[in-house]
């Protein structure tokens, strides 16, 4: 039976490090997480990491899309190029989703944080 575990706080409590050290820890391990993309302080979107260190903007104020979360567009051709290696490797290890912010989807639970 898996173990999980909900790791919250206030931005810039260090949930991020935590969660890093944790999958360090980890050898057969596959999935994503996503980061502050920041330039001089000021947010300017998400980026996606996978397991094998490739990296990938996810949203962005930079660029134009259709598609939008908050004031964000999100770079949907980007994020399915760098899909199918978290996809084709979850067959051979667990997979390890992370998603930081408020109000972010996982499965069909909503994760709101205070």
């Amino acid at each position: 039976m898996p173990n999980n575990i909900l790791l919250t706080g206030l931005p810039k409590s260090g949930k991020s490090t935590v969660f890093n050290k944790i999958i360090n820890t980890i050898d057969r391990k596959s999935g994503f997480v996503t980061d502050e993309r920041c330039e001089n302080g000021n947010r300017l979107g998400f980026e996606v990491q996978t397991h094998l260190d490739h990296t990938q903007a996810l949203t962005s104020m930079e660029i134009n899309s259709e598609y939008k979360v908050g004031a964000y567009s999100v770079d949907l051709a980007g994020f399915e190029n760098i899909l199918p290696e978290v996809v084709i490797r979850r067959i051979e290890a667990p997979l390890i989703p992370a998603l930081p912010g408020k109000g972010k989807t996982l499965g069909n639970r909503t994760i709101r944080t205070a």
